[in-house]
């Protein structure tokens, strides 16, 4: 499964792939190199990896059953139902993590500035 992401620095998006193929570059922007995060990089670039493994696991096991049970419907919500909560919260919290982030570097400048 390829996974596409988005750089909310620069907006651009691009393959997750592309974040963890250049050791050199692991973890930044493909495109403006801001880290996509500054305090947890390797811990995301690990995650990533596993994420799209476990889609690609999730995707072949769904073809694998997929000519299988003719009497058994799945429920396409119980399956990306809980995925999309999840997407949408790791989201939020990203969200609020960048201004977070964004704020407290801007009290550190106005105090260096100030100083």
């Amino acid at each position: 499964m390829k996974i596409q992401g988005r750089c909310r620095n620069c907006e651009r998006e691009f393959p997750i792939d592309l974040l963890v193929q250049d050791a050199r570059r692991a973890g930044q922007c493909p495109f403006c190199a801001i880290p996509m995060d500054q305090h947890y990089g390797a811990m995301l670039i690990e995650a990533l990896e596993q994420l799209q493994r476990v889609g690609t696991i999730m995707t072949a096991t769904l073809k694998k059953v997929e000519s299988l049970g003719p009497y058994l419907e799945l429920d396409i919500e119980s399956v990306l139902g809980p995925i999309r909560a999840a997407l949408g919260a790791r989201e939020a919290a990203s969200a609020k993590r960048k201004e977070t982030e964004e704020a407290s570097e801007a009290e550190r400048a106005a105090g260096r500035a100030a100083g």
